[in-house]
């Protein structure tokens, strides 16, 4: 019999999981045992409720035969930054093993969140035969990989199970795992299985408690807060303007009534802030802290209209139950986004191309609106994955020249790519190469940033490859 672990850190992940086993995504030629491995990431686990107290996990939990606590199997040891000593890799399979109940003989098969960070990478390595099939929860997925995977692990990746979030935009977080090695299989979540996941999550007594004093007679516009200040996105004080700036947009676009789904680890006084301002406003406003998915909010509460920066929920709101979605702020924490290669840049860059602002018409380029591409994000995507990761994307390179070409000197090239990075990659919209290059930057009238962008170009053009 096959043993088929899987690994989840969040319910949101485990309502994926469940709508891709629904899907018969992650099925099994043979006989299966599920094994449900928990995984509590936070700063202090101890402080965290425990999975059996999480909202919908004991309905979840049914399709799995047994489950098992990631963090009791490593104590002491932080889930987050723990990882296997190759020397102790053959010790702890066995022990593992032994202690799950896997016979020797017994294949065993992984199902992993995310093969790039730990818990996913360490049990990849602890069960180094096994295949390994990946799930992504997110918009994170559309992009490139945040780190460098070991080839051993890489080349026994099967597929790559995701929700089709942005229909027609291709995920490239697993392409690295193509060089040298067959192409992870894309398998699309259907719609239908993740709407019924989240409709059983939204039967539960915990889940009609949440969304009971949410409902009024008008149809709200749902705010969603993603406690982007924790993250070192912005500060925290960003943060409450940002979300300021979505409820007077949210008014400025005729809604009289606001819910705020605050992020469950963020500060009160967020929630407080808002709270005042829509007194002041005049606006009927709601809010919730709990733990509930988005997506239950959306089929229960059935809003007229979802607003945030880059959440994974506005696209789940407008892919899934068809409610329009807007970005509020998306182009400024886009801009001031660091280090370039920073994960949340291909999300940003997907809300920034696709989703249009609350307060105009869709696609108005004046304030805000989608700036390019219309409602295709891909060129933009492609062209930011090969811009973060030039030397692991070489393929794109080309995707990235055309889309280059066409927006030369338009405003989403100078936010989202800048001419310093333009130049180092041999890009149009670059500096200039050769003499004439050399001659600018001895100009006296170039300032200091475009020498510098200069410097860094003719000093690491060889080591980027153009061709």
């Amino acid at each position: 019999m096959t043993v088929q672990i899987t690994e989840v850190s969040t319910v949101y992940g485990l309502a994926t999981v469940c709508a891709a086993l629904d899907a018969g995504l992650l099925a099994s030629s043979g006989p299966v045992r599920r094994v449900l491995v928990t995984s509590t990431n936070t700063a202090v686990p101890e402080a965290t409720p425990s999975w059996e107290e999480r909202l919908g996990f004991a309905v979840l939990r049914k399709r799995f035969d047994e489950v098992i606590s990631w963090n009791d199997a490593i104590h002491p040891n932080h889930p987050w930054d723990w990882s296997p000593r190759p020397c102790d890799i053959p010790l702890l399979q066995r022990v593992l093993s032994s202690s799950w109940g896997i016979g020797p003989e017994e294949p065993v098969s992984l199902v992993v969140e995310s093969i790039q960070t730990s818990p996913g990478q360490a049990l990849a390595r602890v069960f180094s035969d096994s295949p390994i099939h990946v799930y992504a929860d997110g918009l994170m997925a559309y992009g490139p990989l945040r780190s460098r995977i070991p080839h051993q692990v890489l080349q026994r990746i099967e597929d790559l199970v995701h929700p089709d979030l942005v229909p027609g935009l291709r995920p490239l977080v697993l392409d690295e795992a193509a060089f040298g090695h067959r192409m992870p299989a894309h398998r699309a979540i259907p719609h239908d299985a993740l709407r019924s996941v989240f409709a059983e999550l939204a039967r539960t007594r915990e889940a009609a408690d949440v969304v009971a004093p949410l409902r009024g007679g008008e149809a709200p516009a749902v705010i969603l807060g993603q406690y982007l200040s924790a993250a070192g996105i912005i500060s925290a004080q960003e943060e409450d303007r940002l979300h300021l700036r979505m409820l007077r947009q949210a008014v400025e676009a005729g809604h009289r009534h606001v819910v705020f789904k605050a992020h469950p680890s963020a500060p009160g006084t967020q929630t407080e802030a808002l709270c005042k301002s829509a007194a002041d406003l005049g606006v009927e406003f709601r809010s919730t802290t709990a733990p509930v998915p988005a997506e239950v909010l959306f089929q229960e509460v059935r809003p007229s209209a979802v607003i945030g920066c880059f959440s994974t929920g506005l696209f789940t709101a407008r892919t899934l139950y068809g409610i329009p979605a807007f970005r509020v702020g998306t182009e400024s924490v886009l801009s001031g986004l660091r280090p370039y290669s920073n994960s949340n840049r291909i999300p940003l860059a997907i809300a920034y191309a696709g989703l249009s602002s609350p307060s105009l018409p869709p696609h108005n380029k004046e304030r805000g609106g989608a700036p390019v591409g219309g409602d295709d994000p891909g060129p933009l995507v492609r062209t930011l994955t090969y811009c973060m990761h030039p030397q692991a994307y070489p393929q794109l390179r080309r995707d990235a020249e055309q889309f280059l070409a066409q927006h030369k000197g338009s405003a989403v090239v100078r936010r989202n790519v800048g001419l310093g990075r333009l130049t180092r990659l041999r890009l149009p919209g670059g500096l200039p190469i050769g003499p004439l290059g050399d001659r600018l930057l001895t100009s006296h009238r170039l300032s200091p940033a475009l020498r510098r962008a200069w410097r860094s170009y003719r000093n690491l053009r060889r080591r980027v490859p153009v061709s």
